[in-house]
Formats: structure tokens, sequence, C-alpha cells
């Protein structure tokens, strides 16, 4: 999810001049409609610019606004996170644990379960 920013950043913290730095697979999930990353202006051109291989990025775009839907796009994740990380074992899917059983957890927040990261919503 994302693009560039479109407000005027410094350049040592503009994304800007540091995207084709960015080697690693990269999946975008965006909304066609989003009016926080617009299509044309932020979200086609960040991934244009990604340093990362075309065979080890992928853009997916939705009918959508700024807001993904959460199957979808947990769907999308999940598969992507199998194609690199590969799929859970046998013992894992027998003790409920393991990727898929992460999403169909319904508190299941990638962000926070698989990246560690917390994610402040407004």
């Amino acid at each position: 999810m994302g693009g560039f920013n479109l407000q005027a950043a410094l350049p040592e913290a503009d994304p800007v001049n540091f995207v084709s730095r960015v080697t690693i697979p990269v999946l975008m999930l965006n909304g066609r409609f989003d009016f926080v990353y617009p299509t044309e202006t932020s979200q086609e051109p960040m991934f244009r610019a990604l340093g990362t291989p075309a065979a080890h990025k992928r853009r997916v775009v939705y009918d959508v606004s700024h807001t993904i839907p959460r199957n979808e796009m947990l769907s999308e994740f999940v598969g992507w996170l199998e194609k690199y990380w590969g799929t859970s074992s046998a013992r894992e899917i027998e003790t409920g644990h393991g990727i898929r059983a992460l999403h169909r957890a319904r508190d299941f927040d990638p962000f926070e379960d698989i990246l560690g990261l917390q994610v402040v919503h407004p």
C-alpha cells in the first residue's frame, strides 16, 4: 500500500531519493481511486522507480479508494509471504499456528503479528 507522498519533503527524507535503493521483494496493494496516493502521480511512479527486479515486485490495484478490502488484502499478503518464506509446515497447520491460521484469525494484523510493527490508526 502506498506511493510517493505528494507533499514536499526535505531531500534527506524524500522517498523519491531512495526508492531505487529498495531491491527486496515488494508487494504493493493500491486502490484505483485512492485520494491519499493517487494512481498516476503517486502509486505508479513509485512502483516503476523501485530498484527491485520486475520478477520480485507485484502491484495489485483494487476498485476502491484508500482502504483495501481486508480479506483480499490478507489473501494477497499471505500468498506473498508464502512465496518468499514458504508455506506453513504440517505441524503448524495441525496446531492452528502458521501463516494461514493467522490469516483466518479475526484479530490478525499482518503489520503487528508478522512484522512486529505497531500501526496507529487515526
